[in-house]
């Protein structure tokens, strides 16, 4: 027979399992998330703001599948930022 507190840990095992998708946005939507507001900040010339985004959507795109288009299309909006800002 298990210990009352065993069946309490299983419990709250299964519901942070169950709930932790629900209260942690996966990479992907955080990617996402991300783009949308740097492309917000390009267009209102914050481009120190987009760049920051763009930067951690760069680390974040490196972990995806291999033949995933979401760093690319981070590296061009990247270096779109960038030649705004007069950088090369």
């Amino acid at each position: 027979m298990r210990p009352p507190y065993a069946r309490l840990a299983l419990f709250i095992s299964l519901f942070v399992t169950v709930t932790s998708n629900q209260l942690w946005p996966s990479a992907f939507e955080t990617w996402k998330a991300n783009d949308q507001a740097a492309a917000a900040a390009s267009k209102v010339a914050h481009f120190a703001e987009a760049e920051k985004l763009l930067l951690t959507n760069e680390k974040l795109a490196e972990t995806f599948p291999q033949k995933d288009a979401r760093l690319p299309r981070t590296i061009f909006d990247l270096a779109q930022v960038y030649r705004a800002e007069g950088k090369r």
